[in-house]
């Protein structure tokens, strides 16, 4: 199973990081990784609304949501994208979170594409 994203970078996420909370079952997974994906969508969404309304707030909220999500698939690299858009916004950093958003995004949109083609878990 690949679980790289399209870049030269760590694995878009780690399919052993949820077995502590689905005891290995690979149904259980896949449910957890379709959830993530459909809420990951509505929470980048609401990400992308907050930088263009200039909601510092609501970048910062839908950020840490991404971060802690991301953070119990095992996806890393998205985690850590998340977690600097948030951290530069809760800091009063617009201009941060604002040059943190496409490598945010582009890490979310390989997750994403990850999880929806391939079976985690292996089942």
């Amino acid at each position: 199973m690949d679980t790289s994203p399209t870049t030269d970078s760590a694995p878009a996420y780690d399919p052993r990081a949820l077995d502590a909370f689905t005891g290995g079952d690979p149904a259980i997974a896949r449910e957890i990784y379709v959830d993530f994906v459909k809420l990951g969508r509505i929470d980048l969404e609401a990400a992308r609304a907050a930088l263009t309304g200039r909601d510092a707030a609501g970048l910062a909220r839908a950020a840490h949501r991404i971060n802690g999500s991301a953070r119990m698939i095992g996806a890393l690299p998205a985690a850590d994208a998340a977690s600097s858009v948030e951290t530069a916004t809760r800091n009063g950093d617009w201009a941060g979170a604002q040059a943190g958003m496409p490598g945010f995004e582009q890490l979310l949109g390989e997750l994403f594409a990850v999880l929806e083609a391939t079976d985690p878990g292996g089942a």
